[in-house]
């Protein structure tokens, strides 16, 4: 009997013993289970992460969804390309997406709110994230769009210009008659010069300077302001300083400008990586905050330039979630930013390489200009921007007044205005 419970206990023991062995070298322990998650996403840009989130996520696979370059292997025509983007994402249902949310191209489109998401996991925002997360807030009142990186539009003082024609150099804070002077002073000094140039085409600048430096509201009470006075005042201003030029010489935007004689810029903060790349430093170049009306309060909105969205009825939303929290914290930040990644710059100073420039008016905070929660329709849109290029055309080439012009868009505005179906909620 004694020997029957030695043999059981020694039985017990060397179960113990194997268990034991077993664990050590990863037999019994928890695996992950292994997933494809669908990324919506460029096939060129997304690869860049890849390094980052195997490592980091070694059980979840990617299979990338480019959706213009199915489309171009598929000889797709042009004019029905937002016809098949539309199919491809409803087909595809893509569980994960960067830079191509979408409820951009799908109206009621199922995207996760992540905002009770960061409450759940507590997840802390520094001063920037929480810029991006509270406008959005602010207009949706919903969080569909995470970012780990930023850019905002800035103010580039060509100081080098400036010192070689003796114009005082502008300070900031400074109002849109203050800039335009001197801009305009740095023309008087030398007529082959640009006073300034605005990174945008001349149409989505004059609506962008409106609302985002003189404060203007575009739409008021499901209503078209932008052919009242103010707005007209303004359009004098920049038909006579910039466009007129600009619509004759067809000139377009480019993303790295030749800026040499343009006195002042207006462009994404980001251009700040060419200049750096061109050897220029604070010497050559100041970065300031936007012109503004005096009685605007707040400074440059943040951009999220990288987008990061969820397919609320994805089966992978958890560990899509995972991978949007992990991209938004500091430890990725320091890879995001050591490997280059990205187009703008990661939210956290520590890894912000902006040679001796300073980081005020990059870090900028305060309250923000609100985004709209009304637009208009695509027709409508389309309309407007289409009254207002071909009769400025004209008024260029000498076949039309400016009255005449404006006499068109008003009526456009006029018809616009009488459909209450022209607006929507954004």
């Amino acid at each position: 009997m004694k020997s029957a419970k030695f043999k059981w206990f020694s039985a017990l023991l060397l179960l113990a013993l194997l268990m034991q062995g077993c664990s050590a070298i990863g037999i019994g322990k928890d695996k992950k289970e292994e997933i494809t998650l669908k990324v919506l996403a460029s096939s060129q840009e997304f690869p860049l992460y890849m390094p980052l989130l195997n490592e980091k996520f070694p059980h979840i696979s990617f299979q990338v969804i480019d959706v213009y370059r199915q489309m171009v292997k598929e000889g797709i025509e042009l004019e029905r390309w937002d016809e098949r983007l539309v199919e491809i994402i409803e087909e595809e249902k893509p569980d994960f997406h960067m830079e191509m949310p979408p409820d951009h191209f799908i109206e009621d489109y199922p995207m996760l709110d992540m905002a009770p998401l960061l409450t759940r996991d507590r997840v802390e925002l520094n001063d920037i994230q929480k810029q991006f997360t509270e406008s959005q807030l602010n207009a949706k009142g919903k969080l569909t769009l995470l970012s780990p990186t930023f850019d905002r539009e800035l103010l580039f003082v060509n100081r080098k210009l400036y010192r070689e024609l003796g114009v005082t150099e502008p300070g900031s804070p400074m109002t849109w008659d203050q800039f335009r002077q001197s801009a305009l002073a740095i023309q008087a000094k030398d007529s082959s010069a640009t006073g300034y140039k605005i990174n945008r085409d001349w149409y989505y600048s004059y609506t962008w300077v409106g609302e985002n430096i003189l404060g203007l509201q575009r739409i008021e009470n499901n209503q078209l302001m932008i052919n009242n006075l103010e707005w007209r005042q303004l359009f004098e201003q920049l038909y006579e300083d910039t466009f007129k030029n600009m619509i004759k010489s067809q000139q377009m935007i480019v993303n790295n400008p030749n800026l040499t004689h343009t006195g002042l810029y207006i462009g994404r903060a980001s251009h700040l990586k060419t200049i750096l790349k061109n050897n220029e430093t604070s010497d050559d170049w100041a970065l300031i905050e936007l012109p503004r009306d005096p009685s605007s309060t707040w400074s440059s909105s943040v951009y999220t330039s990288t987008k990061l969205s969820i397919y609320a009825e994805s089966p992978y939303s958890d560990e899509a979630w995972d991978i949007v929290k992990y991209l938004m914290s500091k430890e990725a930040a320091e890879r995001i930013a050591s490997d280059n990644l990205a187009e703008g710059f990661v939210t956290y100073p520590d890894y912000l390489d902006i040679g001796d420039f300073s980081l005020e008016p990059l870090l900028a905070t305060g309250s923000s200009g609100s985004i709209s929660a009304i637009e208009l329709v695509q027709p409508a849109e389309q309309a407007l921007s289409d009254v207002f290029r071909t009769q400025f055309e004209a008024v260029s080439t000498g076949i039309l007044s400016f009255d005449q012009a404006w006499e068109a868009v008003d009526k456009v505005v006029q018809d616009i205005n009488s459909k209450p179906d022209n607006f929507v909620n954004s």
